[in-house]
């Protein structure tokens, strides 16, 4: 074989191995398991031998620099080989830092792999890419309930109160009233409240009418988590009304002094009106 001939097929070898080099290894699929903010979750990423050849020393490794997630253990992990045609699997503890906030985020890699060349020596390649994850948070809400003249006999207001304490917004929220004792509601029974951010409460207020002192009414919540799933609560919320003495006992009220001015005001017109009769009756007697 001459010297062009030889040189030709070095070149031809050269451009086959770049191309398996380029496309031998492809991370298939990447599933995890359901990741809370400052907890932990699985993460198993498939890699893909999809060439006639074996590639040798096969590592993974994540880049978790300035993406708010760390790993339980190492952050690499590596096989020896991995066949033509044959897969493996490289899994990860992911952990998401406690103030990570719910959504997706990329995850950035590094693939590195080796393959024979011509004369027995191992050629390094290096693939990078990124994958997706999403944090969700798990849905924690308080349910409280607010007066206002909360007198029996009178007309007020009940507000159903939802406190966001969980990391994650819901979202399409509502409340239902679906049942009264010792409260009268006045008008609609349901009020919509939308969104409710992380670290944040909305309201919903009804007009209500006070029966008695130990009332509480039956509230149906709806709502769609973080997932987007809808959720649906019922809650029981006890409501203290208090009497009119009562009330004014502990300065609910103040005491209305509005009778007593107006009969103040009576009396001094009717003074004034006998005044002024007696003294003109005076002037009358005084000219004959």
């Amino acid at each position: 074989m001459n010297k062009n001939s030889l040189v030709i097929l070095s070149f031809a070898a050269i451009i086959l191995l770049g191309l398996n080099i380029a496309s031998a290894m492809v991370v298939n699929s990447v599933t995890s398991d359901k990741i809370y903010p400052g907890q932990s979750g699985q993460v198993s990423m498939k890699v893909e031998n999809t060439l006639s050849v074996d590639a040798q020393d096969v590592s993974i490794s994540l880049n978790l620099a300035n993406t708010g997630f760390s790993t339980e253990g190492s952050s690499e992990k590596s096989v020896d080989h991995i066949d033509n045609e044959d897969e493996e699997n490289f899994k990860f503890i992911l952990k998401a830092a406690p103030n990570t906030k719910t959504g997706d985020y990329n995850i950035p890699y590094t693939l590195t792999y080796y393959l024979e060349g011509l004369n027995g020596t191992l050629i390094p390649s290096i693939k990078t890419g990124t994958f997706g994850i999403t944090v969700i948070a798990q849905t924690e809400l308080q349910y409280d309930i607010l007066t206002e003249n909360n007198i029996i006999g009178q007309k007020g207001k009940a507000t159903v109160q939802i406190t966001n304490k969980g990391l994650g917004d819901i979202g399409f929220a509502s409340v239902r009233i679906l049942s009264e004792n010792g409260v009268e509601l006045i008008g609609l029974d349901n009020q919509y409240i939308g969104t409710v951010r992380s670290d944040d409460s909305g309201t919903a207020t009804f007009d209500v009418v006070y029966k008695s002192e130990n009332a509480q009414v039956t509230a149906e919540i709806t709502y769609k988590d973080s997932e987007n799933n809808a959720q649906t609560e019922t809650v029981v919320l006890p409501i203290k009304a208090y009497t009119p003495e009562r009330a004014l006992e502990l300065g609910l009220v103040q005491k209305n002094y509005t009778w007593v001015y107006v009969t103040i005001i009576i009396v001094l017109i009717i003074i004034y009106i006998i005044y002024k009769r007696v003294k003109k009756a005076k002037k009358k007697n005084g000219l004959r």
